[in-house]
């Protein structure tokens, strides 16, 4: 199953992690369809327990923990100084999830997505998006249509 975005804030995050290659236009984030977690409270937890799994090389994906001990659990890794696998129940009803693409489209020489409070100008010659604060035009200036980066200057 294709899906067709993730937040602005989620694109930056993952943007600002990878470094891209100059003349790459996407990121392609693949969701694996692993257990979510029930309620808010439990992001953290449920990062450091996947993690160990991946760092043990297991598959997050035949994983199913049991969520009521993972707190604790994690509160005895961290006094003993060890992080261990955390309690799982059977692999039950897992999920029917499927895999999750998603596209974080990226712009500019500084290959970060579009950002909604930034203005942006497209070169004529190579049809790349700049942010103007990336190419030093000062913020509600108006761009000649004729407008060429650097490079194709």
């Amino acid at each position: 199953r294709m899906s067709s975005s993730i937040n602005l804030e989620t694109s930056l995050q993952i943007a600002n992690i990878y470094c891209l290659p100059t003349r790459c236009s996407a990121l392609e984030i693949q969701a694996l369809p692993i257990q979510q977690q029930r309620g808010t409270k439990d992001c953290g937890v449920f990062s450091i327990a996947f993690a160990v799994e991946v760092c043990a090389g297991n598959n997050p994906e035949e994983v199913y923990f049991e969520q009521s001990e993972m707190r604790s659990h994690l509160f005895n890794c961290l006094e003993c100084s060890e992080l261990k696998p955390f309690p799982q129940k059977s692999r039950k009803a897992l999920i029917n999830r499927q895999l999750e693409i998603f596209y974080v489209k990226v712009f500019c020489s500084c290959r970060i997505p579009e950002q909604y409070d930034s203005d942006m100008v497209e070169c004529v010659q190579c049809e790349t998006w700049y942010h103007f604060k990336c190419v030093g035009i000062p913020k509600d200036t108006t761009v000649p249509d004729d407008w060429m980066c650097d490079d194709c200057k």
